[in-house]
């Protein structure tokens, strides 16, 4: 079986702009309104999932496809799945 690796410097961006984009975020709660301040709440969370979730791809298996005669696997930030190649 053959496979294809997410790439480590944007699994590294990932992992480490997302979580300082979070709290860019939250240090203009401030200075905005209570409707931009919820949307700017639930984009910080959102944004500190993909971050963990790419440290999580870059320090375990970073591995984005999977591949044999048979099937092809599809390894997403989020799930896995598998399709054969006659589908």
């Amino acid at each position: 079986m053959k496979s294809v690796a997410y790439s480590r410097a944007k699994l590294t961006k990932t992992a480490v702009g997302c979580p300082i984009l979070a709290i860019a975020g939250l240090a203009c709660l401030g200075h905005v309104g209570p409707f931009v301040s919820a949307i700017i709440l639930i984009g910080a969370v959102v944004l500190v999932a993909c971050g963990v979730q790419g440290a999580r791809k870059l320090f375990g298996a970073a591995t984005a496809l999977r591949y044999d005669r048979d099937r092809v696997t599809i390894v997403t930030m989020w799930s896995e799945s598998c399709v054969r190649w006659s589908d």
